[in-house]
């Protein structure tokens, strides 16, 4: 998997379960890797996303272990990449 892709199905999944305020933007340079790194960090930062029913999201609760699993790992593949954009 290459970064944007990573990206684009992190995107598919915020609009397939109703996240709101969350979108990120392809990378394709080291700027654009920092602007990724920094919506990681900090209190309500996408760290604190979790798609569930109770969050008001449009997810069945039997999807919810799955779905969240597959962010984390989308969460952390992203975040390497970028690291890695922005090392050079």
């Amino acid at each position: 998997m290459e970064l944007n892709e990573a990206i684009n199905d992190l995107n598919s999944l915020f609009t397939k379960y109703g996240v709101k305020g969350w979108r990120l933007s392809s990378v394709n340079n080291s700027l654009a890797a920092k602007t990724v790194l920094n919506k990681f960090g900090g209190m309500g930062s996408l760290n604190d996303v979790y798609i569930c029913r109770a969050n008001g999201h449009n997810i069945q609760p039997d999807e919810e272990v799955h779905v969240n699993q597959k962010l984390r790992e989308l969460f952390d593949y992203i975040y390497k990449e970028c690291e890695l954009k922005v090392r050079g």
